[in-house]
């Protein structure tokens, strides 16, 4: 079975650090999402989701 990621926005209320450690523990991984990115929309994650889901 493949790993879970985890894709987190860089609100100040995320403490990546801890966060991450947690996650890694546990077989997860953690992709932050980078400052700012017109590429990285609303539709781009519903495109990406509905690919993942029906791949």
């Amino acid at each position: 079975m493949s790993p879970s990621i985890i894709v987190m926005d860089n609100a100040l209320v995320h403490r990546k650090n801890i966060i991450g450690k947690m996650l890694k523990k546990h077989g997860y991984i953690l992709l932050p999402l980078p400052k700012y990115s017109p590429d990285f929309t609303v539709d781009y994650f519903s495109s990406l989701e509905f690919f993942l889901i029906f791949q």
